[in-house]
């Protein structure tokens, strides 16, 4: 019976490795990511600037988008909830799910991660499976 617990638990396992997908995988397509540009310059710009550098020097404490603020997130799911429940700043929440998770295509393009053939779903479970990592 032991034997029959640890099959099941590693074949479980495999499985679970087998449906996660990591950011070098192309998960969101390049058109995606243009529409999450214009709705980033849109909400997110005034704060977080151009170039996702973040205003961390002034009062508004707008941390980087880019490099290791991304990184530490280390699931997909992690930075789109982040942001689809605390922003933009001045009205948390107003977001909907399909504009956050275009920006969230946006950002995940300029931190160099590539573009795939397949849109980034805004669903919760499968954004989960997708981990942030540097390149190996």
């Amino acid at each position: 019976m032991a034997r029959i617990k640890l099959i099941a638990i590693l074949f479980g396992s495999l499985a679970v490795a087998a449906s996660q997908k990591t950011v070098w995988d192309g998960v969101y397509t390049a058109a995606q990511a243009g529409r999450g540009k214009a709705l980033y310059t849109m909400n997110c710009q005034g704060c977080h600037k151009e170039d996702l550098s973040g205003r961390g020097d002034s009062g508004l404490r707008s941390p980087a988008l880019k490099g290791d603020r991304i990184i530490s997130r280390k699931d997909v799911n992690n930075l789109f909830a982040y942001i689809k429940l605390r922003m933009p700043a001045d009205d948390p929440g107003s977001l909907d799910e399909q504009t956050t998770v275009d920006i969230v295509s946006y950002i995940l393009q300029q931190n160099s991660f590539p573009d795939g053939a397949e849109e980034l779903k805004p669903d919760p479970d499968s954004l989960k499976q997708i981990q942030i990592v540097k390149k190996e």
